[in-house]
């Protein structure tokens, strides 16, 4: 059996449009505001998102931990709209690689 590896590397605007949508179809998720960032947080590389919050002309800047559950929905939502095939029998592994958000997607291929 041969095994495919497929590595989706997501720029700053991708990753945070990703959360943006994300965050449309689960709107606990983070609150309302504009994401200032998305980088990964020591020791364990998950996301820590900025979101600027305004309310009656005062500002707050916040920090959110994403949890590994909520990045990997966030990551997989964002490649379905925009058409990029993910097989549904695959495992899939959300991390960061130089400070970019990344999916990698492995799957087994029938051969002959």
């Amino acid at each position: 059996m041969v095994e495919e590896v497929r590595t989706i590397i997501f720029n700053d605007k991708e990753l945070r449009k990703a959360l943006n949508s994300y965050r449309r179809t689960k709107p606990d998720f983070l609150p309302p505001g504009t994401i200032l960032f998305c980088k990964p947080e020591p020791p364990e590389n998950l996301p820590l998102a900025g979101v600027e919050m305004k309310y009656g002309g005062v500002t707050h800047h916040l920090e959110f931990s994403v949890s590994k559950d909520d990045f990997m929905a966030l990551l997989s939502n964002f490649c379905m709209e925009n058409n990029i095939t993910l097989p549904m029998r695959s495992k899939k592994i959300a991390d960061f690689i130089e400070s970019r958000a990344v999916l990698h997607v492995q799957f087994d291929v029938e051969v002959g």
